[in-house]
């Protein structure tokens, strides 16, 4: 079964450490579908955390996909240079194709 984690409003560190635990039992075979519709406000640092725990999950073997992925949220990748790190699987709006 996939887990849908509904990523907050404002992705900071202290909302992104809300949602470690379940990035954390994320385990070989399974599958978790991060929703970014919600976020309007990015910071650095939850941007960071959520990509170490997104690698560390993977290195579990768990599959991490995106359901939605905000303008935002885009920018905010491509501008830290992990874009190829938390890859967002072709779920960049066509409206953003620039910057990829």
């Amino acid at each position: 079964m996939d887990d849908v984690i509904m990523l907050p409003v404002e992705l900071d560190r202290n909302a992104v450490g809300d949602i470690r635990g379940s990035l954390e039992r994320a385990h070989h075979g399974s599958t978790i579908l991060l929703d970014g519709t919600l976020i309007r406000r990015v910071h650095t640092p939850g941007v960071q955390l959520l990509c170490a725990l997104v690698l560390a999950a993977e290195g579990r073997g768990a599959s991490v996909t995106w359901t939605a992925v905000p303008p935002v949220l885009v920018t905010y990748v491509n501008l830290l240079g992990i874009g190829d790190v938390i890859h967002f699987h072709g779920r960049i709006p066509h409206s953003l194709d620039h910057f990829e």
